[in-house]
Formats: C-alpha cells, structure tokens, sequence
C-alpha cells in the first residue's frame, strides 16, 4: 500500500473479514443452501459412503463440516487436488442446484468459471432480496378470533 495515496483504503482482505462479521441474512441463507445444495449433490452423485470419506477429506484438510459453506473455493481446492478435474462435476452439479433452488436460470456451460457463476447469483440474491426454495420466511400469523355460538 502507498502512504499518502488514501488511507482510507485498507487492506483487501481486512475489509473482507469485517464484511463477513456484518454479513446480512440474505448471504448467510446463501451460504446455508450452498452448504446444503453441496451435501445433497455429494450424496446423490457418490452415495454416504464416499460421501463421508470425502467430509473426512476435507476435514483432515482443515475444512470441518459447517464450514464448507463459507470456504467453498478451500472445499474445491482441495476437492481438485484429490479427485482432479473430476471434481469440477460435483462444482458444476452444486452451482447448477444453488440456481435451481434460487429460481433462477443456470444460463452457463460447463467451461464458464463456476466461481463467476456463484458470485453472480449472491449479488442477484442480495440486490433482489431472493430466498431460496426449500427455506421460507415465516408468515405473521393472524389471531384467531373465537366465535362464539349463540345458544339455541
């Protein structure tokens, strides 16, 4: 960094932390269902087994369960270097759920950086204020009024 250029400016990933501190529902629901889009495709694509070797993978690698969500590109580092371009299955299988349970078009190849892809769709998630599919806010519930019955 420069003095005197604009101190006001700091660090890259200084700033990333403290915005992950102040992280807003929205991106939190995002992270969850990213978690959860990549734990069912893990399932259905290698089944439990393979699918609890790979959690094991990852967490020898320093990536525990509930974190996953929040280093995904760590998660898919390591995926790459264990099972190779294979894991880019998994990734795009993962993306493509993530648009699926936001509604939204998955208009990208399978070429296109999938990582591109994630950011596209939370900024869409933020800026639209989208929920996912399998998580619903909660409606205010109306009072029931008791209606009484008049005797006959």
């Amino acid at each position: 960094m420069k003095v005197g250029y604009n101190t006001r400016i700091r660090h890259g990933a200084l700033v990333y932390r403290e915005l992950d501190n102040m992280r807003s529902p929205l991106v939190t629901t995002f992270h969850e269902t990213l978690g959860s889009c990549f734990a069912s495709t893990l399932k259905d694509m290698l089944g439990s087994a393979v699918c609890e070797s790979v959690y094991g993978l990852l967490e020898r690698n320093g990536i525990t369960g509930g974190e996953i969500c929040n280093r995904f590109d760590d998660t898919v580092t390591v995926l790459t270097k264990v099972l190779g371009t294979s894991s880019r299955v998994l990734v795009h299988r993962t993306v493509v759920e993530m648009f699926r349970q936001y509604s939204q078009r998955a208009e990208f190849s399978y070429q296109d950086s999938l990582r591109d892809r994630l950011i596209v769709l939370k900024e869409a998630v933020v800026a639209n204020h989208l929920t996912p599919k399998n998580r619903h806010t909660p409606q205010p519930r109306m009072r029931s009024r008791t209606i009484q019955k008049w005797p006959r």
